[in-house]
């Protein structure tokens, strides 16, 4: 896909074992930021990337946390890279993945970039 895009965005699968509160608030923080940042990127939260050397070049991010995932996004839509998703599996781990707490901080993160940056 990196031949016809510029970014990559693998887009999970929400399904058993994921908690239900899990699946909410991946589609939570991907439809704000879709409101906020104009992209129709239905898995913010995935991991799963691929940039082009062009687009690696071009976006900055400004974070090492659980933020990253939303601050490529974010760098993505504002300087108009050609982006697509492709399906993934979902592959859950329940140790280090985003719990309540993680994701009020990247929806605080999210919202600050938006109207403060």
């Amino acid at each position: 896909h990196l031949h016809d895009y510029d970014a990559v965005f693998g887009s999970r699968y929400f399904q058993y074992p994921m908690p239900l509160m899990t699946i909410f608030g991946n589609w939570a923080i991907s439809k704000i930021m879709g409101l906020l940042f104009k992209t129709d990127i239905s898995d913010v939260l995935s991991g799963y990337r691929a940039l082009s050397r062009k687009a690696y070049f071009k976006i900055r991010w400004f974070t090492n946390r659980y933020e990253v995932e939303s601050d490529m996004v974010i760098g993505i839509c504002r300087r108009k890279i050609s982006h697509c998703e492709i399906m993934i599996p979902t592959i859950y781990n329940r140790k280090g993945n985003v719990n309540k707490r993680e994701g009020l901080k990247i929806l605080l993160y999210v919202l600050r970039r938006r109207f403060l940056d």
